[in-house]
């Protein structure tokens, strides 16, 4: 019983049995109507905390390992310290331009002040910065030619930024 026989006209015999057949039939997951994609698919809880990852990494890490010696925008300004031995004199070098960021009509007035470790042996100037779309360096160099490292205090207005670079050869 439940066997059923089939013949065809070129004589093959098939047989066919209902019950084996929805027996080995791959069955239907019906999803309710209030699913939880949260509960039963772990790769989407892998992927949300990959996103949340690079989220922490992109907006609380990042400006913390920023470059010390580079500012791409202070107070409308884009300012970058260089410095350099050469002759046995420390050379620092800071360039200032003005990127368009904010709208004046008179170029502010700053202070910049170079110095190495200490601030015994430190190089002060008062200058008014570039006007808009332009740039200008401001340099200094020390007697010392063992210092490791130099810096550049910049105010301007009421903020200051101080910006640190190693001495290369």
């Amino acid at each position: 019983m439940g066997k059923d026989e089939f013949k065809r006209k070129d004589e093959f015999t098939y047989y066919f049995n209902k019950e084996e057949y929805n027996h080995r039939r791959i069955s239907r997951v019906e999803v309710p109507a209030k699913s939880r994609p949260f509960k039963d698919n772990k790769t989407l809880w892998i992927i949300l905390l990959d996103l949340g990852v690079i989220f922490l990494f992109a907006v609380i890490l990042l400006p913390l390992l920023r470059k010390p010696y580079s500012v791409k925008n202070f107070e409308g300004y884009s300012l970058k310290l260089t410095s350099f031995i050469s002759s046995g004199k420390v050379y620092a070098v800071l360039d200032v331009a003005d990127n368009g960021k904010k709208e004046q009509d008179a170029a502010p007035l700053a202070s910049i002040q170079f110095y190495i470790s200490d601030e015994k042996d430190s190089w002060t100037i008062s200058d008014s910065l570039p006007e808009k779309g332009k740039s200008t360096s401001y340099s200094h160099f020390f007697s010392q030619s063992s210092a490791k490292r130099v810096y550049a205090k910049v105010r301007i207005g009421n903020k200051t930024v101080i910006l640190r670079v190693k001495v290369t050869e």
